[in-house]
């Protein structure tokens, strides 16, 4: 278990149908949060994924620093 700082991010979140959704959800996911990153100076500092089976949907986070 880690514990992961409260940081600014950007976050895409999906529903979780079936089995194809682990592998075309990144396929949606990635490169709308590049799109949104565009023009940005924010540094990304890590990349992950989240899977909340119980509410049956996968977020998929890029957590950032601000530009100074």
């Amino acid at each position: 278990v880690r514990l992961v700082e409260k940081r600014m991010s950007l976050v895409v979140e999906l529903p979780m149908r079936n089995a194809l959704s682990y592998m075309l959800g990144p396929m949606k996911a990635y490169p709308a949060l590049n799109k949104a990153m565009e023009g940005r100076k924010d540094r990304v500092l890590q990349s992950c994924e989240l899977y909340d089976m119980g509410a049956k949907k996968i977020l998929y986070i890029l957590q950032l620093e601000p530009a100074r």
